[in-house]
This record gives structure tokens, sequence and C-alpha cells, in this order.
């Protein structure tokens, strides 16, 4: 049941003296007069707020999802998005039973997508998730694996045009019943450096958000990108992780010195950092042995280096929703643009190296009932996804040219 009152004690000090509002279940739905449900799989939601903008996220990237509520059967009250200054000084998320306040009012939109996507991930039971992008072709479906602004999407759009069939360049989908993959169509979005590649798309419908760095992320219906075919559902043949490092294998670890070896180093978007939760977060994390703010701009980034084969994705995670701090990014590498000039290398990884990159992808985060039905083991779901890459050919591909990293996956996969 929803907890009707919540004292939210927001972190800001005036004069010296640390503030305290209250904020009411029954003052948040009198300040909402907009709902919009939608179906991510098996899970109905909706979400109330006061002011359309707010939602301009789930409104232009799920148009695909929104479904129309039905009337005494699902019931609004899960999430609400709220900017009003007479409700509360700051904006803020309502989740279930927290509230989360954002400093900025320009930065609540995605702010509002990053908790909203997070809680609906976790309730998710029948689907594995992962942050990835995944085609087909001749029904053999390819996991594509790479931290945010690696090119996912970019290389996605590109093998579209090539003939492969379209899952999603995002959200992957793994049925937990059969472990096909499912389509999951939400808009297609890259950076600029990446649409700059597809001239034939300008006389295209291409909008754009706003991003928290300050860039643009553009986007595109599914429906409306030219030969675009929906994939029918299919295992997992082939996993691409795409990486500028070189990772150390059998048949590569006699490789020039100079090559760099994958590390356990990861950066995070924040919405805000101070030096109190900076010693909080190694404190209350024993994997990490280093931390250090290397940005500190429209949002921190924040550099991780954690103990060798560790996994503390849901760790950080739990660790930022409990200090009410906005994580929108995880990544194993420093943004920088892909250099699509350069000549590309597809190369064979071992499965332990896989499964890493998928735990490490694993989108549902540290409350996911998957989890929690698995008393928060993460050792059950990394039985599960080698039962998945049992049959999986693995493989890292540094990026470069599009048209030979797309020449290079073809190869491969003709050849399997």
């Amino acid at each position: 049941m929803l907890i009707e009152m919540i004292e939210c004690e927001k972190r800001q000090f005036e004069k010296g003296v640390f503030k305290k509002q209250m904020i009411t279940l029954s003052s948040i739905k009198a300040k909402a007069d907009i709902y919009y449900t939608f179906r991510f799989l098996d899970t109905i939601f909706t979400i109330g707020t006061n002011k359309k903008s707010c939602l301009i996220y789930f409104k232009k990237m799920y148009a695909n999802f929104r479904i129309k509520a039905l009337r005494g059967k699902y019931q609004p009250g899960a999430y609400y998005v709220i900017d009003d200054p007479s409700l509360s000084e700051k904006p803020f998320i309502w989740v279930e039973d927290t509230i989360f306040p954002c400093s900025k009012s320009e930065m609540l939109p995605a702010y509002a997508h990053s908790i909203i996507i997070n809680s609906i991930m976790a309730k998710i039971k029948s689907y594995l998730l992962f942050h990835a992008a995944a085609v087909s072709k001749d029904n053999q479906g390819i996991i594509i694996l790479g931290s945010s602004g690696q090119g996912k999407s970019t290389l996605t759009l590109e093998l579209i045009q090539q003939g492969f069939s379209f899952f999603t360049d995002e959200i992957t989908c793994l049925n937990r019943k059969n472990y096909f993959i499912y389509p999951f169509p939400r808009t297609i979005g890259m950076k600029e450096n990446g649409l700059s590649l597809f001239e034939a798309l300008d006389e295209f419908n291409i909008e754009s958000l706003p991003m928290i760095s300050g860039e643009k992320k553009y986007i595109m219906q599914v429906g409306e990108i030219p030969g675009i075919e929906l994939s029918d559902p299919c295992l997992p043949r082939f996993l691409i992780n795409i990486s500028p490092e070189v990772f150390k294998t059998k048949s590569n670890k006699k490789t020039n010195s100079r090559q760099k070896i994958a590390s356990n180093i990861t950066y995070l978007a924040v919405d805000n950092f101070e030096d109190t939760l900076m010693r909080d977060l190694k404190s209350s994390i024993p994997e990490i042995k280093k931390v250090e703010k290397i940005h500190n701009e429209s949002s921190p980034v924040i550099r991780i280096i954690s103990k060798p084969n560790s996994f503390i994705r849901p760790q950080l995670e739990n660790f930022f929703q409990q200090s009410q701090v906005a994580l929108f990014d995880i990544g194993k590498e420093e943004k920088k643009d892909i250099d699509y000039s350069q000549k590309p290398s597809l190369y064979k990884i071992p499965k332990s190296t896989a499964l890493m990159e998928l735990l490490r992808s694993f989108r549902a985060g540290p409350k996911s009932l998957i989890l929690q039905g698995a008393k928060g083991n993460i050792a059950s779901l990394t039985i599960e996804l080698c039962q998945i890459l049992k049959n999986v050919q693995c493989f890292n591909i540094m990026p470069g040219k599009l048209e030979d990293m797309t020449n290079l996956i073809e190869e491969a996969v003709n050849n399997g």
C-alpha cells in the first residue's frame, strides 16, 4: 500500500538550517491532471504529471507502447512527475513510496525517465533485460553490447539498411521460458556524429531530445525508417561487444604490450556529487579502490576503479537511489566520439568475458524481482546466462568504418 504521508528531507541548507518539507500523496494527486499509460512486456504502468513537458521522453520514445487505460482495472498512482513551486521548491518524481527531488527543472524530463524506467525494469520477471541492441539474420539473433555512446544504435541502423531485421537499439529482452529475443521497438536514438553518417535520413521526420550532458539525442520512430523490418522472435546465436579496448585472450596474449586490456574502471554521470558522498560510496562498497570526480559541468562524471573481476553495478544503483542522487548513466569508457574513419576489427572472445559484459549490461538493477527471487544472489543469474551463452558465438568489435563493421559481422554470421 502506498504511504499517504511522506516526509521528504531535502539536502539543502538555508542560513545553516536544514529544511524539511511535508508532501502528501493527496496533494500530489491534486496537482496531476495529465496521465499516460504504457505496457512494457508483462507490465502496465501509469504516470501522472502537471506538465506535459515533464513526460516528453516517454511520449516521444515509447509511442509504440502507449495504451488506453482501462477504467477500474489500471488505476493511476504508482508514478508522478511534478513541477510546481506551490507544492515543492524543487521538482520531483514520486516512485511508489519514495520521492526523488531534482535539482533543476530543465533536467526533470531526463531524470524522470531514468528513475521510472529503472523502477519498471525491476518489476519485470518473465524477461531478462539488457542494455543492448539486437538484430537478426536468417533467424539467428545477434545481441550487440556496448556502453552508452559506443555506437550501438548507429551500428544497428547500418545493419538494418544491409538487410538485418530489427529487435531494438537499446533494451534487449530475452524471454525466460525459451530464451528467445523479443522486439522492444522504442524509437531509435543517436547522437549527431552518428546521424551524420546517414544522408538518406535527412528527408524523414527526425526529432531531438535534450540530454543531461547538454547534447541532443536525435530520435526516429521505428515505423518511419525506410527498409526496417521487425524480427520474429528467435534464439541468440551471436554476441558482439563494441569496445575500443583489446581483451586479453589465449590467442592474443602475446600481442603488442601497448594494447589496452579491459580494466575495472566505471564511469558514472550523476545529478550531483558532494565530497561526503564520495567518501560514503567508497566505504559502502568494499570492491571500490578509488573514487574521483573528473568533470563538474551540467552533470558530474565520476570515475570508479574497482577490484579485478568485481561486479558492482547493482550496489552502485542501490547506493545512489538511497542517497536520492540521480544516476543517469553507467559505462566502462569515458565518453568520446567514435572514429568512424578507422579500420575496424572483429575477433572472438571467451564466453567468460562475454558473460561479464552481459552481467554489466543487466538492466533491471538491484531491486529486480529476478534478483530478489534469488535472495539478491547474482550467482543464479550467472548460471542462467551461462545456459544462454552455451550455443552463442562471442566477439568483440573495435569500431571503425560502418560498412566494414557490417561486412565483418555478416561474414561471421554466414560462417557461423
